[in-house]
């Protein structure tokens, strides 16, 4: 009998070979990285030390620098005419991230397509670009966006609906409660379109070069103002109530124009110190990443007091209505009594 034709090697074991090489060579990076840690003199001055952060060694830099390199071209999905960053803080420390709880390496760049071409490696190239090894992240990620896409589109349209409605029927603007409830449309609106602004703007690919630009630090500012400020209106609805209901001060008639000051700049107190901060001791990653928590409470410590005076309000206002209806239904009980 004649021996039976050599099977093909399946395809899955071709793509397990190359993924077997691709872990020796970062082996053989890491290896040779120790090994300048052991032979190599440490440089003078505050400097953040040599470190190999999953896929390539980084020298040791200068403190308060921000470190490009080429993208190595042993990585499978990368493009080495690209470049990566790492930024080694003023403390000599490297760029620590805080929702990934670990030092960070900015290698969204390295997985772009040339300049020339401007579209994206396919996804199967990119299997090893998450060193972190969490796929979850990779495949939730976009169903996550779209879901939000979806809702801020959706809130969007009917906000504007609303508006239209409001605008077009003069009754309605002569009523200085509608047009309470209008600011604080517009306050929903115009934070759902900066969150729409930012992800069309994309920051998922900034990086620490781009920390510099003065765009995305405004649409960051921007963004973090309408957020307060949209939660600085739904105090001030509650407020208008509590007035109306408790108080018996005001009417439809009354002036909303302190309530208009308060909505629209309670936030401004707060956001523009943030800005400052941000601008003379964090000016990294357009703003986005919080390396110092302690910073973000100044515009998220008014935030949650905003909350917790909203809750005080609603559960004031829920118990004065408990009593007018108790009061209300004892005055009927009385008279039928009396009949």
């Amino acid at each position: 009998m004649g021996q039976s034709p050599a099977k093909a090697t399946p395809a899955p074991a071709a793509s397990m070979n190359a993924t077997l090489r691709q872990h020796m060579t970062l082996l053989e990076q890491q290896r040779l990285c120790l090994q300048a840690n052991l032979t190599e003199p440490q440089p003078e001055g505050l400097h953040c030390p040599r470190v190999f952060d999953g896929i390539s060694c980084w020298d040791p830099a200068p403190a308060g620098t921000t470190v490009t390199r080429p993208c190595p071209a042993y990585f499978q999905g990368f493009y080495e005419h690209n470049q990566m960053q790492k930024q080694c803080m003023p403390d000599g420390t490297w760029f620590f991230h805080g929702e990934h709880n670990r030092t960070w390496t900015n290698f969204s760049s390295c997985h772009i397509a040339p300049e020339s071409s401007g579209h994206l490696l396919p996804d199967e190239h990119l299997t090893m670009i998450n060193y972190s090894d969490n796929d979850l992240i990779k495949v939730w990620t976009p169903v996550i966006k779209n879901i939000s896409r979806a809702g801020y589109g959706i809130s969007l349209t009917s906000l504007i609906m609303a508006m239209v409605i409001f605008c077009s029927i003069r009754k309605l603007r002569s009523c200085p409660r509608t047009n309470l409830h209008m600011h604080l449309f517009v306050s929903f609106i115009l934070k759902a379109g900066m969150w729409v602004a930012m992800d069309v703007v994309s920051y998922d690919w900034l990086g620490p070069g781009y920390s510099g630009s003065w765009v995305c630090k405004m649409v960051t500012s921007i963004t973090q103002y309408f957020t307060m400020a949209n939660y600085s209106w739904v105090t001030m609805e509650g407020l208008y109530l509590f007035c109306l209901i408790y108080l018996a001060l005001f009417s439809d008639h009354s002036s909303i124009t302190p309530y208009i000051l308060l909505g629209w700049g309670f936030p401004i107190c707060f956001v523009v110190p943030w800005v400052v901060v941000r601008a003379l001791m964090e000016d990294f990653y357009c703003w986005r990443v919080n390396i110092n928590n302690g910073f973000f409470w100044i515009i998220r410590a008014p935030t949650i007091f905003l909350i917790l005076v909203n809750a005080v309000l609603f559960v004031c206002i829920v118990l004065i209505l408990m009593q007018k209806l108790n009061s209300s239904i004892s005055v009927e009980t009385r008279r039928y009594r009396y009949r």
